[in-house]
C-alpha cells in the first residue's frame, strides 16, 4: 500500500479470500457434509478458512506441502494437518478423514496427484480406508476444472 492507497489486487483480496472461505463452509452446510478437506491449506485463503472453520466448530482437514507449513497452521489452532511430502502423507489423510467423516474437498492446486489420491483415500482404495467406500456423497472442488470430476461418489468441480 502506498500514500494510503491500495492497489486492486490488494482491494480485492480484502473481500474475495473472506467471500470464498465462508463459501466453501456454506457449501457444505448446503450439502450436508458434516467435515471439508482444502488443499494449499497455508494460502492465505487456506489459513483464512482455517480460522473460520475452528470459530465455527467446523471439522477442516489441511493439506500442506511441507513441515513449516503444517507448524503454521498447527501454530494457529489447526486439529488436522497432512504434509504432501512427508512419507507417511496417505497414512496420515486415511486418519484425518476417518477421524473427521470430511467427503468434500476444496482442491487449490488442481493438476497433479493430489485431487486422485484425496479420492482414492475418500473412495476406500487407500488401504484400510474401506469404511468411506459408502454411498454418501463425497466432493471435491478444484480451481483447474470446469465441470465436475466424479470418481465413485467423489466429484471434483471448480472453487
Amino acid at each position: 500500500m502506498q500514500h494510503g492507497y491500495a492497489r486492486a489486487a490488494e482491494g480485492a483480496s480484502c473481500f474475495v479470500n473472506p467471500l470464498t472461505s465462508q463459501g466453501m463452509v456454506e457449501t457444505m452446510r448446503l450439502e450436508d457434509h458434516k467435515a471439508l478437506v482444502h488443499t494449499a491449506a497455508a494460502s492465505n485463503l487456506g489459513q483464512m478458512l482455517n480460522k473460520i472453520c475452528i470459530a465455527d466448530g467446523v471439522a477442516l482437514v489441511n493439506i500442506v506441502r511441507s513441515q513449516q507449513q503444517a507448524d503454521l497452521l498447527k501454530a494457529q489452532g489447526a486439529r488436522h494437518v497432512c504434509d504432501s511430502s512427508a512419507p507417511s502423507f496417505m497414512q496420515d489423510l486415511t486418519e484425518a478423514l476417518a477421524a473427521t467423516g470430511a467427503t468434500l474437498a476444496f482442491d487449490a492446486i488442481g493438476g497433479g496427484k493430489l485431487a486422485g489420491q484425496i479420492l482414492t483415500v475418500a473412495t476406500g482404495m487407500g488401504g484400510k480406508s474401506r469404511q468411506f467406500g459408502s454411498q454418501t456423497i463425497r466432493v471435491a472442488f478444484s480451481e483447474h476444472c470446469h465441470r465436475p470430476l466424479r470418481r465413485n461418489s467423489f466429484r471434483i468441480a471448480t472453487i
